[in-house]
């Protein structure tokens, strides 16, 4: 009796989860936060395990810069949308181990960020407005390069960004034309105006810390380096700035509500959608997320992580929960 194609196509399809879930190399370098802020370092790793230097632009004629692993046996393609800060391909290199082995992955520089052209800080007040170019210009170099059917992952703003992307691409009737199959939304800002807030405490919480463990305290975590004097005369010296954003922010935001609150959009979405939001976001509530809850296709309310870290907190469950909606979205 022959073999019909849909069931040869998933029994591949768990052989390879099942090697994957048994090679999970926790120990790599691309779980240690340590390693991941050492940009040079793991685009020179990245290369080494395959993937290759690529640059694309935008339909507003952004040149972006990514990184793009072309596997031979690939059955689709998955892109890799960086969040607010740092904005860098470099951070998302974990998703190396824990996306399906069928899968070419592309990741790249946000816009104003790494080795991407564009403008960041002085077009803070108009952020979110653009970007989602980003992910179309991804999505389209893609569609160049093969016909396979595309997901995209979105990080934080990444994930905001990419909901507008299809928004922008289904009133021109260009899902399908790109072959855009699925969307797993973390952390996703969900409304800039109940999240403009986020620039201060995360250059608070998760940034200034970076940046001193990098130069003064590379043995040190956040936590230990926040009790420091080096850290809280840093703050002390850079909170009223970052307040006075906060406020000259806000209204630019109020004024664009309508524009940048994707809650509407999510119920005109089309293409399965897979949102992952930890209860104790500190940064992104939870409940904005969980707003959107009855348009998932599949949703994963962890309750304890970081904001934008689930991947890294809970590798084993992540991984799992990715198989799960890319065979989902691939055999459905």
């Amino acid at each position: 009796m022959a073999v019909r194609p849909s069931i040869l196509f998933f029994a591949i399809m768990m052989i390879l989860n099942i090697i994957s879930h048994a090679s999970l190399d926790e120990t790599s370098d691309y779980f240690n936060t340590s390693f991941l802020i050492n940009y040079d370092q793991v685009t020179n790793k990245l290369i080494e395990d395959g993937f290759n230097e690529v640059n694309f632009k935008s339909p507003d004629e952004i040149l972006l810069n990514g990184l793009f692993l072309d596997r031979p046996y690939a059955t689709c393609n998955v892109i890799l949308a960086c969040g607010f800060y740092p904005g860098r391909k470099e951070g998302l290199a974990a998703f190396y181990h824990l996306l399906p082995e069928n899968c070419n992955i592309l990741m790249f520089d946000a816009r104003g960020h790494g080795k991407s052209q564009g403008l960041f800080l002085s077009k803070l007040p108009f952020y979110g407005l653009h970007e989602y170019n980003d992910i179309i210009g991804s999505a389209t170099f893609l569609k160049k390069h093969n016909n396979k059917p595309t997901i995209i992952l979105g990080m934080c703003a990444g994930a905001y960004h990419t909901i507008r992307a299809i928004d922008q691409l289904q009133k021109h009737n260009k899902t399908k034309e790109l072959n855009l199959i699925g969307l797993i939304l973390d952390s996703s800002i969900v409304s800039l105006t109940e999240t403009v807030r986020v620039p201060k405490d995360y250059f608070k919480h998760a940034i200034l810390p970076g940046l001193l463990r990098k130069t003064f305290f590379p043995k040190e975590n956040r936590r230990t380096i926040k009790q420091t004097f080096l850290y809280k005369a840093c703050w002390l010296c850079t909170a009223p700035m970052l307040t006075a954003m906060e406020y000259f922010l806000w209204p630019c935001a109020i004024l664009r509500n309508e524009a940048i609150d994707i809650r509407p959009i999510c119920a005109q979405i089309e293409i399965p959608m897979f949102f992952i939001h930890a209860q104790n976001d500190a940064f992104v509530p939870f409940d904005l997320a969980k707003s959107c809850q009855d348009y998932a296709t599949k949703y994963w309310w962890p309750a304890k992580s970081e904001h934008a870290c689930i991947y890294l907190k809970h590798k084993h469950l992540y991984r799992d929960h990715l198989h799960d909606f890319v065979r989902q979205v691939l055999t459905s």
